[in-house]
């Protein structure tokens, strides 16, 4: 994780506090003018997570739960707490793994089908929290949020199919986009391009099925929609154009090659 992407973390744990305390949303935002739009989408999720209904917990499973962490604690007395060791955002994700395994594992199931306004959407997004915490490279980190941009766009393209389309959901699917070309630079150079060109054509998909929306949405939803499309095709447009660039010099440093060996050996017969 870069510096940057640690900063805002830590900017953003900061906002979800203010939040919970009942400082207004714009107050917050207006506080970081520099990361307004990423954190207008996580604040409007974090709202959402904050309005979830407690599930009643399954018996069976606080049993088995308890019992581990029994198990665990006697054999690793001396070693300091996990959920103390843990940045104020892990801990927090941690405590809503064991949410989860009181909730069952068919609630989170479920919850990965639901669409905003649904009972278990605010599970579903702090379960895909949840899992970006738990990535452990960088490249599996941006393949994650390359499918959570994707799952973001399924919804845009639900609402949309009912008349209704969701600024918040929208930034939400670019900002994770965002941050996983952000992220390329954490790759060795081998992959570096391939995950580049993957995004790229992401994108292009992405501005593809945006652009299809626009004749089914209210006009009024239309410049947010254009706006989101002019980000996608942007973006397809400054991967592919690098990937060009590199194939060109890739070509040209070949045809220089074979040039040279031309030039050495000028009497050399070829079969």
């Amino acid at each position: 994780m870069t510096n940057e992407q640690a900063s805002f973390e830590d900017i953003l744990d900061l906002c979800i506090e203010r939040l919970r305390n009942g400082e207004s949303k714009e107050s917050i935002l207006s506080s970081y003018p520099e990361y307004m739009n990423q954190l207008e989408a996580h604040l409007h999720l974090s709202e959402s997570y904050d309005k979830f209904t407690r599930v009643e917990p399954d018996k069976s499973a606080i049993h088995k739960t308890i019992f581990a962490m029994g198990a665990a604690s006697s054999e690793k007395r001396t070693r300091r707490s996990f959920l103390l060791r843990l940045q104020p955002s892990l801990a927090w994700a941690a405590s809503l793994i064991l949410v989860f395994i009181f909730a069952g594992y068919s609630a989170v199931s479920f919850a990965d089908n639901s669409m905003p306004g649904d009972f278990l959407y605010p599970l579903k997004l702090a379960t895909e929290k949840i899992r970006l915490v738990l990535t452990s490279t960088p490249e599996g980190e941006i393949e994650l949020r390359i499918t959570l941009s994707e799952k973001r766009l399924r919804e845009v393209v639900a609402l949309a199919r009912k008349g209704n389309i969701d600024s918040m959901i929208i930034n939400a699917m670019l900002s994770e986009t965002k941050i996983a070309l952000e992220s390329l630079e954490q790759l060795p150079a081998s992959r570096k391009e391939i995950v580049k060109t993957k995004l790229g054509y992401f994108s292009g998909y992405q501005s593809n099925i945006l652009t299809n929306l626009l004749n089914v949405v209210p006009e009024d939803d239309g410049e947010v929609l254009s706006g989101a499309i002019k980000t996608c095709s942007e973006r397809f447009l400054e991967c592919c154009r690098i990937d060009r660039v590199q194939n060109n010099h890739n070509e040209e440093t070949q045809e220089n090659e074979n040039t040279t060996n031309h030039t050495i050996c000028p009497f050399v017969k070829t079969r």
